[in-house]
């Protein structure tokens, strides 16, 4: 405050939107304004600061009723912020390579919901999808062979499938010899006994079986790549040997691996029809 009673009054909030509010608390016969200041307060709100000649008693009112404002505004952009950035979780079914979440985060940035996290069957955002976007969601990604899952049994399961594929083709380093009951059991928190019978009501094959013809589709795999010897296969793999190899793989395939790399026709499986 100078000489001349000369002090900072808080107008209030301006909305820089002219068709939102004004709120100007003082009063025009006392008020004589000397300079007129505009502060930026986030998104389009701005604090207006007026040097003005005013009572201290007036000063005291509109202080007050600047902080109340100031309060209601940020309170209000907090919650609806917080109800806003609530994420989304959304289980998707036959997503099964690094190809298939490339086409499905365009699928969601196509929609403008781009992910915050992305996996083999699973996608998270930053906000909830209304219903329209849901519809629209289902059907782009059907086009593309996918499947969004809604009940909780089903999600369960693709998971299982999911860290089965992720164990068998992505962690070659923990695949030797390793535990799939204790691993998977470890990986989704639940009882592998809980886990598997789910597993053989809903699919009508055990989660053993399915991991032996998960790894007998990237035995296949890599025998037509003719990259790695039968052995190298089966190490990699984590059989014991390549003669076991060789004996579960024709079980499977009727096949023995040699013969599987000279005939011609494709006897691969996709993954998601395994």
């Amino acid at each position: 405050m100078d000489n001349g009673n000369r002090v900072w009054v808080l107008s209030g909030l301006r909305h820089c939107n002219p068709c939102c509010f004004d709120w100007n608390l003082c009063n025009g016969s006392e008020k004589k304004v000397a300079d007129n200041k505009c502060f930026n307060f986030g998104e389009n709100w701005c604090l207006r600061v007026l040097v003005a000649k005013k009572t201290f008693h007036n000063l005291k009112f509109e202080i007050r009723h600047c902080i109340f404002y100031i309060t209601l505004v940020v309170c209000s952009t907090y919650v609806g912020l917080k109800i806003k950035s609530k994420p989304m979780d959304f289980y998707i079914k036959n997503m099964v390579c690094n190809r298939c979440i490339m086409v499905v985060q365009q699928v969601f940035e196509q929609l403008g919901y781009p992910p915050v996290r992305i996996a083999l069957g699973e996608v998270e955002t930053a906000e909830p999808m209304g219903d329209e976007k849901l519809t629209e969601l289902r059907k782009n990604l059907t086009g593309f062979g996918f499947e969004l899952i809604d009940d909780t049994k089903s999600q369960l399961i693709e998971k299982i499938k999911t860290v089965v594929i992720e164990m068998i083709r992505y962690k070659k380093d923990e695949n030797i010899k390793v535990n799939f009951s204790a691993y998977i059991e470890s990986a989704l928190n639940r009882d592998y006994t809980y886990l598997s019978n789910l597993f053989s009501d809903v699919t009508g094959v055990t989660i053993e079986k399915y991991i032996i013809n998960q790894k007998i589709e990237r035995v296949k795999e890599l025998l037509v790549y003719d990259e790695l010897t039968l052995s190298e296969i089966a190490f990699e793999l984590g059989y014991s040997s390549a003669a076991y190899l060789s004996i579960q793989f024709k079980k499977v395939t009727g096949l023995t691996p040699g013969h599987f790399k000279q005939i011609k026709d494709n006897k691969r499986i996709p993954l998601d029809k395994v």
